[in-house]
């Protein structure tokens, strides 16, 4: 059968629960963000709560869901954030309404939509479909993704794809990473004379160094909490490194500074490196 002729059945027992950059802050979103360390631990204990059958659990800078195919659908939003403070206890300071609930269809609907781009901070940008994939990959290893999320999550990276090759939403590199590369070009018309720090030496940090290198920004430096990490980046794609822990002192010497990690808090603040970036220049 054709693909685009498949139709998914929606049981109504799939639902998702999650807060995310449309009704949190970054300061709450944090306290709620689940590490690659912590996942499998969470998981396996995800299904351990009464009704959960299975469970993929979606955690970003900018949203952390947990899509699950359960019983007793009607109390499982409650018990969901009561799990989430046995490890995250500041969680029971949020207000309730910061995160959100959907069942059934308005379930698989999100995660369509989230899967596509269309849910994203920038609208259309691609780094999220392949953290969907990663996080139903990682579901499929701890074991927590049986028949019901395997078919949903397939159906959801299918439509992604589908998006992306179909429509605008597919036409060039849309990203945080090259949209923030974008806005430096505003800000400065001539790049050739700058220097740029970019935090993180992740994916995004990647992509973020390949969009300064196009623009032909003149000085490029990466840093990172795991040095071994910042030192492969800087030889693949020819950056200067700077060590980590003295980063910070030379904050006052960049033009640009790129903050691409996959902690969901602020890495600068106005209040704690306001004065050293005012200095530049």
């Amino acid at each position: 059968m054709n693909s685009s002729k498949q139709v998914m059945d929606v049981p109504s027992e799939i639902i998702a629960f999650g807060i995310s950059h449309h009704v949190a802050p970054v300061e709450i979103r944090e306290r709620v963000a689940i590490t690659d360390n912590e996942l499998p631990d969470v998981l396996r204990r995800l299904v351990e709560e009464p009704g959960i059958h299975e469970a993929v659990i979606l955690s970003t800078c900018n949203r952390t869901e947990i899509y699950a195919f359960a019983s007793e659908v009607h109390r499982q939003r409650q018990q969901l954030l009561a799990f989430l403070t046995t490890f995250r206890p500041d969680v029971a300071d949020a207000n309730e309404n910061v995160f959100y609930f959907y069942e059934g269809r308005e379930a698989v609907t999100h995660l369509f939509k989230v899967a596509a781009g269309m849910d994203s901070m920038i609208i259309g940008e691609a780094q999220i479909l392949g953290q969907v994939k990663d996080a139903f990959y990682q579901a499929q290893e701890v074991g927590t993704a049986g028949t019901v999320l395997n078919k949903l999550f397939l159906f959801a990276i299918a439509a992604g794809k589908r998006v992306r090759a179909e429509t605008a939403l597919g036409r060039g590199a849309i990203s945080v990473a090259s949209a923030a590369v974008e806005l430096t070009q505003k800000i400065f018309r001539d790049l050739t004379r700058r220097k740029a720090l970019i935090i993180g030496a992740g994916e995004t940090g990647m992509l973020v160094a390949r969009h300064l290198q196009e623009k032909n920004v003149g000085e490029i430096y990466v840093t990172n909490r795991t040095a071994e990490r910042a030192e492969k980046l800087a030889q693949q794609l020819r950056l200067r490194v700077l060590p980590w822990e003295s980063f910070y002192d030379r904050l006052a010497e960049m033009d640009i500074v790129i903050g691409a990690t996959r902690a969901p808090h602020y890495i600068l603040t106005v209040e704690e490196h306001g004065e050293r970036i005012s200095h530049h220049g």
